[in-house]
């Protein structure tokens, strides 16, 4: 069984994905979006798509000035302390890719019957959702200030 929690990079999903931006860059985070929009458009977005777009919105509220806190630490992935100074310092964001990731999170945590990923919190009952959609709400919150 993989890693599951109620943090955003709690999860191998994310993790591939932090690895993967890690590699590319940005394009990682416009894929992820892209991803779940269209998932969305097809009628069902699959777990691990959902997993990879909060991971992206989380790096683009962070580009903008957002950051979680605390920050993850990625467990050994990559190299901690060199990705937040990547993500802060040598990125660049524009207010509406947060915008875009929010619009993208309501795909995400809204619908059940849409979202894999939804579906998984409910069927752990509220004791799993409601801290999850907490997390969840921590994000949307920094991705409205990061849009303005």
């Amino acid at each position: 069984m993989g890693a599951w929690g109620i943090g955003i990079f709690e999860n191998d999903d994310a993790m591939d994905w932090i690895v993967e931006f890690a590699q590319v860059g940005a394009v990682a985070i416009t894929g992820a979006i892209a991803d779940v929009n269209e998932s969305a458009q097809n009628g069902y977005i699959e777990v691990d798509a959902g997993s990879r777009l909060l991971a992206a919105c989380e790096i683009t509220a962070a580009v903008r000035g957002f950051p979680p806190s605390p920050k993850p630490d990625f467990t050994g992935a990559i190299d901690v302390d060199a990705f937040w100074e990547y993500v802060e310092e040598k990125l660049s964001a524009d207010p509406q890719d947060a915008q875009d990731c929010a619009d993208a999170v309501k795909l995400v945590t809204d619908n059940s019957s849409v979202s894999e990923l939804k579906g998984l919190w409910e069927d752990g009952g509220d004791a799993s959702l409601q801290p999850f959609l907490a997390t969840v709400d921590d994000l949307q919150k920094r991705l409205a200030e990061a849009s303005k």
